[in-house]
């Protein structure tokens, strides 16, 4: 598709179900990263620095699903390429072995970046007080009651699940 310059303040990518089958090589400006409306990193090419490939992974997975958005903080300047030719230049330069060792880091990529979503949206819950269990209540349904309380404290204080922000 080649080079082009884009203003700022344009949607470059758009998080969706569709596939994602262009790879856009940042030249010049900075983008903003976005997941579900959230802006979760910032990617800025200056002067003669090396390009960056945006939109690898939802290109180059097998689903092609655009798991985040792209949009321009400035003017940009951009190579856009059909993720067809990037899989063409692989298979004819990269050995058998390294496409099946590039498969497997797409999919932890893809599985890292999924943990990575799931800390930041359980981060954005509002932590609830805790279930008020009355007495009266059967001891089926207190058993019960407090059995989700205690999974809900777990996970809410589990720094592992959750990021403290």
């Amino acid at each position: 598709m080649g080079i082009r310059t884009i203003e700022a303040d344009q949607w470059l990518v758009v998080q969706s179900e569709l596939p994602a089958y262009f790879l856009y090589k940042l030249i010049k400006g900075r983008v903003g990263i976005y997941e579900d409306g959230e802006r979760i990193d910032t990617v800025e090419v200056k002067g003669e620095r090396r390009p960056k490939l945006l939109n690898v992974i939802s290109t180059l997975a097998k689903d092609h699903k655009r798991r985040i958005a792209v949009k321009t903080e400035t003017e940009v300047k951009v190579d856009t390429a059909y993720q067809d030719y990037f899989w063409k230049l692989l298979s004819h330069e990269v050995p058998h072995e390294i496409l099946e060792k590039i498969e497997k880091m797409i999919e932890a990529i893809l599985l890292g970046d999924h943990i990575k979503s799931l800390r930041r949206k359980l981060s954005r819950k509002q932590v609830l007080e805790p279930l008020v269990i009355q007495e009266t209540f059967s001891s089926e349904v207190m058993d019960l009651l407090y059995a989700i309380q205690g999974l809900y404290e777990h996970i809410m204080n589990d720094s592992k699940c959750r990021d403290r922000t």
